[in-house]
């Protein structure tokens, strides 16, 4: 899904983390822009990869760069891919967040890309947290693995996502139900 030679956003999370780790074994010339620690740690050095980090108010929980400096320079950036991970799915296909500085800072990402890939596991589905980030829609595309339902499929689609099924293979697109 990354095309050589683009300018990619990773955000702090679990899942996102593990696209870095796959990055920094199979690495492409790209420009990764990241709020997380950990995210820059793993592509530090790697051949091909350049790496910026947003600075900004640390957050312990998942070593991610909040607030208004992170904000301020999100401003300034384009993105052609931002791979955004997700605290929750609620049932009103709406992404939510524990933190409000962190939900903040998702809305302003989700601005400045072209497009946006949620990367999400099936445990987070059908969960609340505080904090609404954004709407499940039109342009999102929706990664998610072979344990997420069938009827979370196909309300992906129905809100107009772009759905694709990862799995220790690969990933898919995920047309109809598993």
């Amino acid at each position: 899904q990354i095309a050589p030679g683009s300018t990619i956003f990773l955000d702090a999370g679990t899942t996102v983390l593990q696209l870095a780790r796959r990055l920094r074994l199979n690495p492409l010339p790209l420009s990764v822009f990241t709020n997380c620690l950990n995210t820059a740690q793993v592509l530090m050095n790697t051949p091909g990869i350049k790496v910026v980090l947003l600075g900004g108010q640390l957050r312990a929980e998942n070593a991610s760069m909040v607030g208004a400096l992170a904000e301020a320079m999100i401003e300034n950036l384009w993105f052609d891919q931002l791979f955004l991970g997700a605290g929750a799915i609620a049932p009103d296909a709406c992404i939510y967040s524990l933190d409000a500085s962190e939900a903040q800072l998702n809305q302003k990402m989700l601005a400045r890309a072209a497009s946006t890939l949620l990367l999400v596991d099936s445990s987070k589905f059908d969960q609340r947290l505080t904090y609404r980030v954004a709407p499940l829609d039109k342009g999102l595309t929706v990664i998610s693995d072979e344990q997420l339902s069938d009827s979370w499929w196909a309300r992906l689609r129905e809100q107009g996502c772009t759905t694709l099924q990862a799995s220790s293979q690969g990933i898919a697109a995920q047309d109809t139900p598993a």
